[in-house]
């Protein structure tokens, strides 16, 4: 028959303290091993920092006169969804959205359907927040 000297507490509390304190140690070996230039720097002090040489930088601005960049093709506008209210021939209001590359664009597509602009808004497309979950 085992005589035991401690309790099933206090067992746990000592094998949680020594889990707790083994994984500190490996903490701060991790910690030690991988930053021990930065640590060091921080106890020792700040050595003199000397900024690099760059007298002897030459940009090539040839590269601007190579035919496969002369053959470069600008962006395209992206064309832009706009909301408008307008007056047909008979006078009657008309609402409706239509996608062109400015403002101006879209005013005289309408004009060429015989619309008169009223109201032209541009719809914004997309979120304020680039970030926002889709779901």
């Amino acid at each position: 028959m085992a005589i035991l000297l401690s309790s099933p507490k206090k067992r746990k509390k000592t094998f949680l303290l020594i889990t707790s304190a083994v994984f500190v140690v490996a903490i701060v070996s991790f910690l030690g091993f991988f930053f021990y230039e930065d640590i060091k720097t921080l106890v020792v002090g700040k050595e003199e920092l000397v900024p690099p040489d760059h007298s002897e930088l030459n940009i090539n601005f040839k590269v601007t006169d190579l035919d496969s960049v002369k053959s470069l093709e600008l962006f395209e506008v992206l064309p832009v969804n706009f909301t408008y209210v307008a007056k047909d021939k008979n006078g009657n209001q008309v609402e409706g959205s239509i996608t062109e590359k400015s403002r101006q664009d879209a005013i005289d597509k309408l004009a060429e359907n015989g619309l008169e602009v009223l109201i032209l808004e541009q719809v914004n497309s997309g979120t304020d927040n680039p970030f926002a979950s889709y779901y």
